[in-house]
């Protein structure tokens, strides 16, 4: 059974790449454009997502707070960020915190590479 990873992010293009990238890779992506379908996406598949991968900024939704809410659900998730601002930009603008603890920063654009690195 292929690992589950959970996206969230509102650019089509993005998702579609990410999409394609993850299933070369042998995971199960599973797609939330608003932080709403991602809670019910943890919530249905509780201990299955082994991993999320979500944009630092979701239209009007901040994807640091989304992923806060969803780690409680999922606690067990690996967490991976992806912006196109850069990690400084970020934390200074108080989009992200500056201690990530666990979880990974990938500026956009990234590699295929970039992100099967950041799930092992």
């Amino acid at each position: 059974m292929a690992a589950k990873v959970l996206i969230v992010e509102d650019n089509e293009i993005v998702s579609e790449c990410l999409q394609t990238i993850l299933r070369a890779y042998g995971y199960d992506p599973i797609l939330a454009t608003t932080p709403d379908q991602a809670v019910e996406h943890c919530n249905r598949e509780r201990k299955t997502i082994y991993a999320l991968i979500a944009d630092v900024r979701l239209g009007r939704f901040q994807g640091f707070e989304t992923a806060q809410t969803l780690t409680r659900i999922c606690p067990q998730m690996k967490v991976i960020f992806t912006s196109g601002y850069p990690y400084e930009h970020l934390v200074r603008t108080g989009q992200l915190q500056a201690e990530l603890g666990a979880a990974t920063f990938l500026q956009k654009p990234f590699l295929a590479s970039d992100i099967i690195s950041a799930l092992h």
